[in-house]
């Protein structure tokens, strides 16, 4: 209920009411503000005074107060009802949260599953697209990358295993195929066929590589098209191309074979100019023994290789291969893989075999011979792994090898008085190598030898293979003191011409010629006329392989000058020969013989 308060002798005198004010009460009416709000003390309800009296004039203030509770309950319904429906819409905002997230999560799980499988490689499963909202827009784009995917990793996968040019199968992927289809125990027998274009270097040079890869494109479509039923048709690299043949025997394998050549030889039409290719072709069939299975595909790929680079050899095709030469290469392979370790190793040896003056019987010079006994592999004549050390590009170390081992032997015979001349045998590699002769020459003042003393010995078809480069070199060792056989002379393609620019001191005749030797024989007139050629251009005549005194006869009377063969001595390991040398008379060095 309202109050008056009037302001009297320094307190507060009530009107109208019992009301008054406390300490803190008073305070604030003192400040005779227009309005204020005196708080309740002790559980008493708020007042509110509201000053009646003018500025300056005694205060009189209006005090008002109500209860809280009867205030404040008209609204407590709008309390309760404002709380209920606070309630409601929280309840109805949770189930939509939960319908929601349920409506995504689904879609979000099924692109997570689909991201696993693509991850693992599978795109088989495309998502199910279904409405027109946000999530069906992302399933579409989602199956879109996913095909995408799929078609670019076909394309990588068939791109690694075909050849870019003609589409077929490369040679990993064909040694795959090949092994699938002999694992297969259907698979009796069949053949590989491993064919190139003989001298397609040719076509590429002349004609162009354009040319050239159309000429292979074409050779494809020809392979395709003479195809039967599921035969493997792959092309392994270059010119050349593989075909397997299935349920072939030998003599049927045979025949596609030669089809095969034939068809390919045809002319082809490359921008209306005719081209004809050659084709080398070898052949291997196989087939499934009762005691054991196919061979493997890497082990009929390699029989296939041996048989195509025997007939590129032979000039035949189809050259079907041979049992035993698969062996023989893998000694090949074992023999170069062997070669670097012999040389440093010192599994090597010199031999020397006297060459001797047929008309004094003197020894000037023996020629050095190189020896390997392997510890393993025995024996292994020159004749095999001189070849395959040139293929392997070891020749050079090899020959300085003898260089130094011959010199330090001459070194020691000079010590114990015996005075004779090596000739070492070079290859066309070495004639090639620029610093021949210094290898030489160092080799001879290592150990004290005269330059003289040695005979660079080079075969007729080795100078032959760069005449411009082997006069050179030749010319080169002669200047440096050196001198100049030239080995197996007559079996060569030499003309006169260019005998006449061989700078050489000797000719060996090849003992093709000496073996058989005998009197009135094609050989001797062979000989005779190799003799006096050799003669007429001022250099000494050597024949190697004498063998019996009846060829010696002969040779004497043709007048060559030195023999060398069985029968004055076999080759001889070092420690041999000096006994063989003083027993002989050796003669001084470099006289004529």
């Amino acid at each position: 209920m309202p109050g008056l308060l009037v302001a009297e002798d320094g307190g507060w005198r009530s009107l109208h009411g019992d009301w008054r004010p406390d300490a803190a009460a008073a305070a604030l009416l003192a400040r005779g503000e227009a309005l204020l709000f005196l708080p309740g003390a002790d559980g008493e309800p708020a007042r509110k005074a509201l000053r009646l009296s003018a500025a300056g004039a005694p205060a009189v203030y209006l005090v008002l107060k109500a209860d809280r509770a009867r205030v404040l309950a008209p609204y407590a319904d709008l309390q309760a009802q404002i709380l209920a429906l606070s309630l409601l819409v929280a309840l109805l905002a949770m189930l939509a949260a939960l319908l929601l997230g349920r409506r995504v999560s689904g879609p979000v799980d099924q692109l997570a599953e689909a991201a696993r499988r693509v991850r693992a490689g599978d795109y088989a499963a495309p998502l199910a697209v279904g409405g027109s909202n946000e999530f069906a827009a992302l399933a579409a784009a989602f199956n879109a990358m996913q095909q995408g995917i799929a078609e670019r990793e076909q394309r990588i996968v068939h791109q690694v295993g075909h050849d870019g040019l003609t589409g077929l199968p490369n040679r990993e992927r064909a040694l795959s195929l090949l092994a699938i289809r002999l694992a297969d125990p259907a698979l009796r027998r069949g053949a590989l066929a491993l064919l190139d274009l003989r001298r397609f270097r040719e076509v590429n040079d002349l004609l162009g590589h354009a040319h050239g890869d159309r000429a292979l494109v074409g050779l494809a479509e020809r392979l395709r098209g003479l195809r039967s039923g599921d035969d493997l048709v792959a092309r392994l690299g270059g010119d050349e191309f593989l075909v397997g043949f299935w349920g072939s025997d030998a003599a049927q394998a045979t025949a596609r074979a030669e089809a095969l050549v034939v068809a390919l030889s045809a002319p082809m039409d490359l921008d209306g100019a005719p081209l004809r290719v050659d084709i080398d072709l070898g052949l291997v069939p196989f087939i499934r023994g009762s005691n054991g299975p196919l061979p493997d595909a890497r082990t009929l790929l390699r029989r296939a290789e041996i048989a195509l680079a025997l007939a590129k050899r032979e000039g035949r095709s189809p050259m079907p291969y041979r049992e035993g030469l698969d062996e023989q290469h893998l000694r090949q392979l074992a023999i170069v893989g062997e070669l670097r370790g012999a040389i440093e190793s010192e599994q090597f040896q010199l031999a020397y075999q006297p060459k001797v003056g047929i008309a004094d019987g003197a020894v000037h010079h023996v020629e050095a011979l190189l020896r390997w006994t392997h510890p393993r592999l025995g024996r292994i004549g020159p004749d095999e792994f001189i070849p395959l050390a040139e293929r392997a590009g070891l020749v050079g170390r090899l020959t300085r090898w003898v260089a130094a081992r011959a010199c330090a032997d001459l070194a020691g015979w000079r010590a114990q008085g015996v005075e004779v001349g090596v000739a070492i045998n070079l290859s066309a590699i070495d004639l090639a190598d620029p610093g021949l002769g210094a290898m030489l020459l160092d080799a001879a003042a290592h150990h004290g030898v005269p330059a003289g003393l040695l005979i660079a010995e080079v075969t007729e078809s080795a100078v032959l293979a760069d005449l411009g480069t082997a006069v050179a070199t030749l010319q080169g060792l002669r200047v440096q003191g050196l001198r100049v056989s030239i080995d197996d002379f007559g079996t060569g393609q030499s003309s006169l011409a260019q005998l006449k620019r061989l700078p050489a001191d000797e000719l060996k005749i090849d003992k093709s010629f000496v073996l058989p030797l005998a009197p009135g024989s094609d050989d001797e007139h062979i000989v005779e006329s190799i003799v006096r050629l050799g003669h007429a251009l001022g250099l000494r005549v050597v024949a190697e392989g004498v063998e019996t005194a009846e060829g010696l006869d002969v040779l004497r009377r043709l007048g060559c000058d030195v023999a060398q063969g069985y029968h004055f001595s076999r080759p001889l390991a070092v420690e041999a020969l000096l006994p063989w040398l003083r027993a002989h008379a050796t003669g001084p060095a470099g006289a004529a013989a």
